[in-house]
């Protein structure tokens, strides 16, 4: 009776043990898959075209998963993606046990939105907080097209709000049964721009409806680059 608790407790227990090897999650916002770079005009499939200045989000709450249940929490909540700093586009999780699914969330939670102690990649002064009321943006993705009808082309997207129904924060789940320790996370803006109508919507500043449509919108494009 001794020695089967024994084994079931080591079948029970296996998914939990650390590998002792790191993961390298590379965050890539891309365009037919290949990397973005500013200033590089894309093609829609209107035959109309596209460039991008700036894409910065926030990833957070980085963990892993065997069969649905959590076995790794990042220590370090909360990441911000920046295109113009290619270093913090790639995220480093040590010592990681077995896993079949990683999780994360696109964009900053209610909870520290309102928490006031705002310090590394959340401090304000990274020009991703609006103000208590509205909280953290989650993503910003801004460039031009002669589709747009603004000044210089522009167009604007600002996506966040955490209260109710303009909760923009979304969840991310891939599986990846080979659980290899180096990933890149694509972030196809292709598939995700290809939903939106840049001559009806081009600017988004403030949390909303539009907001929460967008972010779900990304979110569902997400994909483990070859899959």
């Amino acid at each position: 009776m001794q020695l089967r608790f024994l084994v079931w407790l080591c079948l029970f227990c296996a998914p939990l043990a650390a590998t002792g090897q790191n993961l390298l999650l590379h965050f890539v916002p891309t365009w037919g898959h290949q990397p973005i770079a500013a200033g590089t005009y894309y093609k829609l499939p209107s035959d109309d075209s596209l460039q991008f200045s700036s894409f910065r989000c926030y990833v957070s709450h980085i963990s892993l998963a065997v069969k649905g249940k959590e076995v790794y929490s990042d220590a370090n909540p909360y990441h911000l993606i920046d295109l113009a700093e290619p270093q913090t586009m790639n995220v480093l999780l040590p010592q990681i046990p077995k896993y079949y699914e990683l999780r994360f969330a696109l964009g900053v939670d209610s909870a520290m939105s309102v928490s006031g102690a705002y310090s590394g990649d959340l401090d304000p002064e990274k020009g991703m907080y609006w103000a208590w009321q509205s909280g953290y943006i989650n993503f910003k993705i801004e460039g031009s097209s002669p589709l747009c009808n603004t000044r210089r082309n522009e167009f604007q997207f600002h996506i966040g709000g955490y209260a109710g129904k303009d909760n923009a924060l979304v969840q991310v789940t891939l599986q990846n049964t080979d659980a290899p320790n180096e990933m890149t996370i694509e972030i196809p803006l292709d598939k995700w721009m290809q939903q939106t109508d840049l001559r009806r919507q081009n600017t988004i500043m403030s949390p909303g409806t539009e907001a929460v449509q967008l972010a779900r919108q990304l979110a569902s494009v997400i994909k483990i680059a070859g899959r």
